[in-house]
């Protein structure tokens, strides 16, 4: 009787083991450099700093505490939000040089939660892959901006399918976390505002910490 030679099966998003030259934060892995070096990058905090640390450095992240968030939430804007419908957002990645437009909108509409408050204060986004790197790079590797709020539906879905085709993210997949776009079916009598143009166009050329944050 001949045995059949059954492959072992494989595991699926299996990690490739880190080389011990490696030094990294959370799951980000940086390329061999000197321990105790420091790399500029734009996080939460408008000029800090990333330290390179090695493995035994490495602690477990506390959780944020939601009650201590500010009426803003995490989000960087220019006044308090909670205005209009709801509000385009764009998150910066500086642990993979990415970002991601998106909206979110401050009340349930559906069947279950019409009229209640969402999670906009702390949500992130609806994206996999940038929820993935928070959770395995640590949220102090992103800021949170929020572009504008929007008055209608249809305004709110007009300006993030706007913003997404203005920074060209579908062809730019090496700067941008978006792949998609949704498709607009509400009638369209707002138009994108300045204020939106503005934010926009300083945080993709490197100007977010020139830009108002309210109660800062």
């Amino acid at each position: 009787m001949v045995k059949l030679k059954v492959p072992a099966p494989k595991t699926p998003l299996q990690n490739p083991p880190i080389p011990k030259t490696d030094y990294r934060v959370g799951q980000l892995v940086i390329p061999p450099v000197n321990i105790t070096g420091t790399k500029a990058v734009k996080m939460n905090t408008p000029g800090s700093k990333l330290t390179f640390l090695s493995d035994a450095d490495l602690r477990l992240r506390k959780r944020v505490n939601r009650k201590l968030l500010g009426p803003n939430g995490h989000w960087e804007f220019c006044r308090q939000l909670g205005a209009g419908i709801g509000f385009i957002y764009l998150v910066e990645d500086a642990a993979n040089q990415k970002m991601y437009i998106g909206k979110k909108k401050y009340y349930g509409r559906g069947d279950a939660n019409s009229g209640k408050e969402s999670n906009w204060k702390w949500y992130t986004t609806s994206s996999i892959p940038v929820n993935r790197s928070i959770k395995n790079n640590g949220k102090e590797y992103f800021r949170f901006y929020v572009l504008d709020e929007y008055r209608t539906a249809g305004g709110l879905a007009h300006a993030e399918v706007w913003s997404i085709m203005y920074v060209e993210a579908l062809i730019n997949k090496h700067e941008w976390y978006n792949s998609a776009v949704d498709a607009i079916q509400y009638q369209i009598n707002e138009p994108i505002s300045i204020l939106h143009r503005e934010r926009l166009k300083a945080i993709i050329a490197g100007d977010s910490d020139t830009l108002e944050i309210f109660g800062a």
